[in-house]
C-alpha cells in the first residue's frame, strides 16, 4: 500500500471500496504499542503514541487500545484479547509470530510501519 495522504485515503484503503451511505463498523483496534513507536525514526514517544492513537480512533470511529508489556507480554495480551473480544477486531503490529497468532480471530492486521505513519501524518 502506497503512502496515504490523508486518514480518508487510509482507511479507505484499509476498508476497501464501501458504497454510498454504508457505514463502516466500529473496530476494536489492538496496537502492539512498543511495535508500532520503535517502527519509526526517531521513535514515537510513549505518551504521544498514546495520544495520536486515541486522536486516530476519535476520527475513525473505533475504539483503540494501545498494548503495553506488563504483567503478561504485549503479544500474550493482544493473543488472548482478540479470542474475548465481539467483532470487528483488527491488530496493529509488524510483528510475524504475532500476526500468524491472531490471524484466524481478527478481521484486519494493520503493519506498524504503516500505522505509525499514519498517526504522524494527522498530527501535521
Amino acid at each position: 500500500m502506497g503512502r496515504p495522504d490523508d486518514t480518508a485515503t487510509f482507511c479507505q484503503a484499509l476498508l476497501g471500496p464501501r458504497r454510498v451511505g454504508e457505514t463502516v463498523p466500529v473496530a476494536t483496534v489492538l496496537v502492539d504499542a512498543e511495535n508500532v513507536r520503535r517502527s519509526v525514526w526517531p521513535n514515537i514517544p510513549k505518551d504521544e503514541l498514546a495520544e495520536l492513537c486515541a486522536a486516530w480512533g476519535g476520527a475513525n470511529g473505533h475504539d483503540v487500545v494501545v498494548v503495553w508489556e506488563g504483567k503478561e507480554s504485549a503479544d500474550d495480551r493482544i493473543a488472548r484479547e482478540v479470542t474475548e473480544l465481539d467483532a470487528p477486531v483488527w491488530v496493529v503490529t509488524s510483528d510475524r509470530v504475532l500476526r500468524e497468532r491472531v490471524r484466524d480471530h481478527t478481521e484486519r492486521v494493520i503493519g506498524g510501519g504503516s500505522f505509525a505513519r499514519e498517526l504522524l501524518n494527522q498530527r501535521e
